[in-house]
């Protein structure tokens, strides 16, 4: 209730011009200030470095402060007529859809994770079909303003579909993309050699156990057991063994220790 409210009242700021313009104008001084020192220092190695984290720490809150506002900035120009009123059954279906089609895609995106860290160019690929995910939504939106103009009548609703379809379809696409390349059963695995940059945890309680190695797409960091991470050291020589996906990334499947590291 009380954040139902607080948004009223973010709402209702944009119809006073003075008041909404002077924090936004606020937040964006902050941000600069903090990136003046951040900018400089982030090559410092010595303990000067340490400077820069509650500059870090406070423009980061003022940065997802800006982010958060956007809806209201867009309100300020660009105002609807309504406020949380969903009145059809059609409006209704569509707001809660938003919501609905944004967790699913997040949880697909969690099915598919583990797949998509050990496959070979997975940023490559997470921001190629992401962009790709999250244009397509951007322009079924401007269609869909025009063939239903009342669907960003409300102020609630615009945002829901704003945000919530363009985010999902970002996470979405990159998951199916992983799901087709798939081959639950290879019958042909490649095995090559790469040697082990670094190895990490992450996580909470550092649970999670990773590993880095040059591949064509650059340094990549791949997920493996807790074993296998207690087994190697960086600069070793590993033998990885993966499979070419139906959309031809590459999957790594296996790892395995060369003996004589």
């Amino acid at each position: 209730m009380k954040n139902k409210k607080q948004l009223k009242r973010q709402y209702n700021s944009t119809k006073k011009g003075g008041i909404f313009d002077a924090g936004l104008k606020k937040r964006i001084l902050y941000i600069i200030i903090c990136a003046i020192p951040v900018y400089i220092l982030a090559d410092e190695k010595s303990a000067l470095r340490l400077i820069i984290i509650p500059f870090f720490i406070f423009g980061m809150m003022q940065l997802l402060s800006l982010i958060v506002s956007i809806p209201f900035l867009i309100e300020k120009y660009l105002p609807t007529k309504t406020y949380n009123k969903q009145s059809t059954l059609f409006e209704k279906a569509v707001y809660y859809f938003t919501a609905i089609y944004l967790i699913l895609s997040m949880v697909f995106m969690l099915v598919q994770g583990r797949t998509m860290e050990n496959t070979i160019g997975d940023s490559s690929l997470f921001w190629k079909y992401g962009g790709i995910g999250f244009g397509s939504a951007i322009f079924f939106l401007i269609v869909l303003n025009y063939i239903a103009p009342s669907l960003n009548s409300d102020f609630n609703r615009r945002v829901a579909l704003w945000f919530c379809i363009p985010i999902g379809s970002l996470v979405l696409f990159p998951a199916i993309i992983c799901f087709m390349n798939t081959i639950k059963e290879p019958e042909y695995l490649n095995c090559s050699e790469f040697k082990v940059v670094s190895k990490f945890t992450t996580g909470k309680r550092n649970s999670t156990h990773k590993m880095s190695f040059i591949t064509k797409y650059g340094e990549e960091n791949f997920k493996i057991n807790r074993s296998f991470y207690d087994s190697i050291n960086a600069n070793e020589v590993i033998e990885c063994c993966s499979y070419k996906g139906n959309l031809g990334y590459e999957v790594i499947v296996k790892f395995n220790k060369i003996k004589g590291f």
